[in-house]
């Protein structure tokens, strides 16, 4: 309602709608599939984030090619940018092109001013903990070469300095980051739950002891779905995020 009159939106999605993301990304994936069946010179890469597109294309092809997409939806409009000095940043990566390689590293607006959550500010500590983990995890998972890492690394702990976090916290974060964690195979989580799930000897009911042994993070992977049958059958359906045990059921019985 606007100046008491009631408008009624025509076209995209409402704002705010737990249904929109998921309408803009169908048309959007309508959109490319359309733009790439056409018989141009197709992209060599095409990786999309959301609304963001990171496009390898041939040089004279990228004209013909941001036309054909424009012109699949008159009311949706595609703007482009193309890598200057051999660069372009994607998301918050640098993407660079030298000597033939392809380089990734951290990309920061010119804007950026490498001011986070004060450490000596009122917050609780884990809220500080998290922005020092978030930024020492992308340093250590973003740069796709050695010295990369290390030279983020270096920004990012001396930004964190500068904004009141102690060098021991941040060696702390780094050293649990280092410690591989070991996350069992599905075969296992399978495994470790039935010796978990202790049954009684009455037919009439399933009980499940000792849950606080379980561990979540372990179990994260799975789907556990729990269906009571009429008769002494307690049947799961177990799944998985991976290949291995996708929609396979496992049955006990008591």
């Amino acid at each position: 309602m606007f100046n008491d009159s009631v408008y009624k939106q025509i076209h995209g999605c409402a704002m705010r709608s737990p249904v929109s993301p998921v309408v803009a990304n169908l048309c959007l994936e309508v959109i490319e599939e359309s733009a790439i069946a056409v018989p141009i010179t197709p992209p060599k890469v095409w990786k999309r984030y959301v609304d963001d597109s990171f496009v390898i294309i041939k040089e004279h092809s990228v004209s013909k090619f941001h036309d054909t997409l424009n012109a699949v939806d008159p009311k949706i409009s595609f703007t482009i940018e193309t890598e200057n000095n051999g660069q372009i940043s994607f998301l918050d990566t640098l993407i660079t092109r030298k000597n033939g390689a392809v380089t990734i590293s951290v990309y920061r607006k010119p804007t950026h001013t490498d001011r986070y959550l004060d450490f000596n500010s009122h917050h609780e500590l884990k809220h500080k903990i998290s922005t020092a983990s978030t930024l020492l995890n992308r340093a250590l998972n973003l740069p796709s070469t050695a010295e990369g890492i290390r030279n983020e690394l270096t920004h990012v702990s001396n930004a964190l300095k500068s904004n009141g976090y102690p060098s021991a916290t941040i060696s702390n974060i780094l050293k649990k980051k280092s410690t591989p964690e070991v996350i069992p195979s599905p075969e296992e989580l399978v495994g470790m739950f039935f010796k978990w799930a202790d049954p009684p000897d009455s037919q009439n009911g399933f009980t499940v002891y000792h849950t606080s042994k379980v561990s979540l993070n372990h179990l994260q992977p799975l789907f556990l779905t729990f269906q009571l049958c009429p008769l002494v059958t307690h049947r799961f359906l177990i799944y998985t995020l991976g290949n291995m045990f996708s929609a396979q059921q496992y049955y006990y019985t008591m």
